[in-house]
């Protein structure tokens, strides 16, 4: 069974920023019923997005900072997302 200490991150300048912020920020706050969903952190603003849905984890990510360039999305609970989004200033990938 996964715990919300499987999520996973890398070791790029973005990946540790946000790395911090979940362990700051945000795990202390997730219980069992957010593995699986989907978590938007912007290192910039420090504001994150949890969903069940990727897609409206962006939409949401990206209204909130329109012009953001730095996010970091994973899965609760697993070493990777099963998606992975490549934006540019406040553009939400199409479906």
């Amino acid at each position: 069974m996964n715990t919300i200490h499987d999520t996973g991150f890398g070791d790029t300048d973005l990946e540790r920023d946000a790395k911090a912020i979940f362990d700051t920020q945000i795990a202390p706050t997730l219980t069992d019923s957010d593995i699986g969903k989907y978590l938007i952190i912007d290192t910039d603003t420090r504001y994150f997005v949890l969903d069940s849905d990727d897609y409206r984890a962006a939409v949401q990510a990206v209204g909130q900072n329109p012009g953001g360039r730095n996010r970091y999305c994973v899965r609760v609970g697993y070493r990777t997302a099963t998606k992975s989004y490549r934006s540019s200033a406040g553009v939400v990938p199409s479906r």
